[in-house]
């Protein structure tokens, strides 16, 4: 790789950081497939959840009563989200394909908190209370599965984000059913839409991605990438890395661009740009190069264009993701996340 990290010490000590966050998380994995479902009660709520109030992000709740095979077939697609992953990582700005893979964060970084308070009020209010009417269930974009798996055990949840209201439709308009003897007959009964699939799962205070773009959706995700840029911005603002009055230039070329977010939210959480060394290492590096993108002034700060492929050059070498391959000695960018390297 360029050498783009702060010191080697440091490097050395983010790596290991990495591998125990893996194991960390391997170990998380492992606890919720170790779970058991012997003599569990499963409870069913929808809910509405607000795309614009993160103060209040789930509005309203109720009991949706289900017989005993409805009941089974809901603990049954948690059941399988979980068996169908043997893979986990750090959920983050910036996440690769999903594939068999769990993301991890904990539920206290997510509105999660909010949906359980509003599932299990305090004892001095009421109850959630259950659905009475066919018109009620339209007032709801999404379900929560509850799995209670004992006294001494956290609740399990499984989470799905509807999208639109989650409204009846009537099977006369043009489907049918068939009768044990064959016989095609029209179904005036109202038909409510569920899959197999879930957006998240919960337990304890660890929350498992397993639809990145739906989780984000329902979270809310881009509002907060929004929030960060303004804080992230500041923060450069304040360690003098951009010629000065730039940072409404980066403002502006980033804009509501998603992918640009994500990359600038990465650039918070790793930190480089508050480290005066190792910008000094960056601008030394680019001007070795000789054919970057980005150009410093000659007093040695970074300067800022609205331009796109300069903006994603700039968010790349930030999150120290111009890397140098090991075999063929290329120099390339990196659009995921960097792994910690396992040694002997």
């Amino acid at each position: 790789m360029n050498d783009l990290s702060i010191s080697q010490s440091v490097h050395e000590v983010s790596g290991l950081v990495l591998a125990d966050d893996q194991t960390t998380l391997d170990a998380k994995l492992d606890v919720l497939k170790a779970l058991k479902y012997d003599g569990a009660a499963v409870t069913i709520y929808v809910v509405e959840i607000s795309k614009i109030n993160k103060n209040l992000r789930c509005k309203r709740a109720k009991q949706l009563q289900c017989n005993k095979e409805l009941l089974t077939r809901f603990q049954g697609y948690v059941e399988k989200c979980i068996e169908d992953r043997n893979h986990i990582s750090n959920f983050s700005e910036i996440t690769t394909n999903p594939d068999n893979r769990f993301f991890h964060l904990e539920t206290s970084e997510t509105d999660f908190l909010q949906i359980v308070d509003t599932l299990h009020p305090p004892q001095q209010s009421e109850d959630v209370g259950i659905v009475a009417k066919m018109d009620e269930l339209q007032k709801f974009n999404a379900y929560v599965i509850e799995i209670y798996l004992g006294k001494d055990t956290e609740a399990l949840y499984g989470f799905r984000y509807v999208s639109k209201a989650w409204s009846p439709k009537n099977s006369s308009v043009g489907f049918f059913k068939m009768n044990n003897d064959m016989v095609a007959m029209i179904d005036d009964s109202a038909i409510f839409r569920i899959d197999q699939y879930l957006d998240f799962i919960v337990y304890g205070e660890d929350l498992f991605v397993a639809d990145c773009s739906r989780f984000e959706s329902a979270m809310q995700f881009k509002d907060r990438l929004l929030e960060r840029k303004g804080e992230t911005i500041v923060e450069m603002k304040n360690c003098s890395i951009f010629v000065a009055g730039n940072e409404e230039t980066l403002n502006v070329a980033i804009g509501t661009d998603r992918h640009f977010l994500r990359q600038l939210s990465s650039v918070k959480n790793k930190g480089f740009y508050k480290d005066q060394v190792w910008v000094g290492k960056l601008q030394q590096v680019a001007k070795a190069a000789g054919n970057w993108l980005l150009e410093f002034d000659a007093a040695g700060k970074i300067i800022i264009k609205n331009d796109k492929q300069y903006v994603r050059e700039l968010l790349t070498v930030l999150q120290n993701k111009r890397v140098e391959t090991v075999v063929d000695k290329k120099i390339c960018d990196v659009d995921g996340e960097l792994t910690a390297q396992v040694t002997r």
